[in-house]
């Protein structure tokens, strides 16, 4: 999907026909691009924000909308903004096929949820908890919540983790057991808190014993990076954590066990780093237990893998298997427009000080002219991908009963949303194998 307005984040629908997408404006779209779509291959277009008006428009929310996500379980859409609010939407069971028009809201209902107080800030993280029972949200107060749905009251009440994180609250992902929380924020670290709702995650036995015998909000990791932290990822099954950091690091924790006791949840601390060779990578999500990929700055997401070093539990040796993943184009997908225009080689821009200042200036910036078009051309050569714009968010589309990724998706602020299969992709590791 290709367009004017940017897909900072989006959600898939529990049949995985509907796409919920937040682009920085205070309203979400509802985007039905077809079940064909959903299950192409790689690179392939999910539908166009120009060509595929929304189905419906979500309107609620008076600042940017920072994050989006639908309970595949529940069918209910969780939103949250800049504007300190998090919504939760549900669809009225008589608005199927024929309530939904452009331009209106489809039938979808706001209900009302009950933050904590200490939640003033902008809400930049917000995930639904496997089951759809309960959500967790965060952002600049520093602070996370967990909610659940007070059936007698009618309303969605908050649980606050009384312990503040260091910085700013920018990703969230659950345990897949929901008795776990990962936290990534701004002063660096990755933590793990315990988010049991007694009356939510019941019964108590199903429960795995580190987030069971831990009181509500303890942290029971804390792993640091190099820079802030941008997103965090579990694995199917629970067993590593992975954060990515401003500092083009990737992260994975390797050997956690939730059935342990809480001390023992990361017994053996260990971890794997990555280096990777470009930008930052802003988004995780694990394909399977041994394949990770990530998307950022750079225009295709990249490919990560893990191998054993010899017997010892937990010891993984993680490295960078695709530094880009390819894209085919498809019909009908458009370049995003432009918004302005940039200065080249040789136009003066606002602002551009004058070479006639003094001479020492003039030197030095003659000699940075001498190099500028060396370094254009590497950068030219570099900048090629299906994305032409950050890539903000990843998300499954389809998945097998064990949690291993059939495909999945990726939008940025160029608008596009993209779809890839995962057999694709093993086609392309298969070929670079082969060279």
């Amino acid at each position: 999907m290709a367009g004017t307005l940017a897909a900072r984040e989006h959600a898939w629908g529990p049949a995985g026909e509907e796409v919920a997408v937040c682009g920085g404006g205070a309203e979400v779209r509802l985007l039905r691009p077809g079940a064909a779509a959903a299950a192409a291959g790689a690179g392939a277009g999910a539908g166009a924000a120009a060509a595929h008006p929304p189905r419906a428009l979500l309107r609620g929310h008076e600042g940017p909308v920072a994050a989006v996500d639908w309970s595949p379980e529940a069918g209910l859409l969780l939103t949250g903004g800049h504007d300190r609010n998090v919504y939760v939407w549900r669809r009225a069971p008589a608005a199927e096929e024929g309530a939904w028009a452009g331009g209106g809201d489809g039938g979808w209902q706001r209900e009302m949820v009950l933050l904590p107080a200490a939640l003033d800030r902008a809400v930049l993280a917000a995930r639904w908890a496997p089951g759809g029972r309960k959500f967790a949200c965060g952002g600049g107060a520093r602070v996370v919540s967990v909610s659940y749905y007070e059936a007698e009251d009618s309303w969605w009440t908050s649980k606050l983790v009384r312990k503040r994180q260091g910085s700013s609250v920018t990703s969230l992902a659950w345990h897949p057991s929901g008795a776990l929380l990962a936290t990534g924020c701004a002063d660096g670290h990755c933590r793990v808190l315990a988010a049991v709702v007694p009356r939510v995650d019941a019964p108590k036995e199903s429960v795995p014993r580190a987030g069971r015998d831990s009181k509500f909000g303890t942290v029971l990791v804390d792993a640091s990076g190099g820079g802030w932290v941008h997103g965090v990822a579990w694995s199917p099954s629970g067993s590593r954590l992975a954060f990515a950091s401003h500092d083009s690091t990737v992260t994975v924790l390797t050997g956690l066990d939730a059935t342990a006791e809480p001390d023992a949840l990361w017994a053996g601390g260990e971890s794997a780093r990555v280096k990777l060779r470009g930008r930052p990578v802003r988004c995780l999500l694990f394909l399977a237990e041994d394949r990770l990929v990530g998307g950022g700055w750079e225009p295709a997401p990249v490919l990560m893998a893990s191998k054993r070093e010899g017997a010892t539990p937990g010891a993984e040796d993680w490295g960078v298997l695709l530094e880009s993943l390819e894209g085919s184009s498809t019909a009908g997908s458009s370049e995003a427009g432009d918004a302005g225009g940039t200065p080249g080689p040789g136009t003066p821009g606002r602002g551009t000080p004058g070479r006639s200042q003094n001479t020492q200036f003039a030197s030095a910036f003659a000699k940075f002219e001498q190099f500028a078009p060396k370094a254009k051309a590497v950068r030219a050569k570099q900048v090629g991908g299906p994305h032409k714009g950050c890539i903000t968010c990843l998300r499954v589309v389809r998945a097998d009963p064990d949690g291993t990724v059939e495909a999945f998706s990726s939008s940025g602020m160029d608008g596009r949303l993209i779809t890839w299969g995962t057999a694709d992709i093993e086609r392309q590791v298969l070929a670079q194998l082969s060279l």
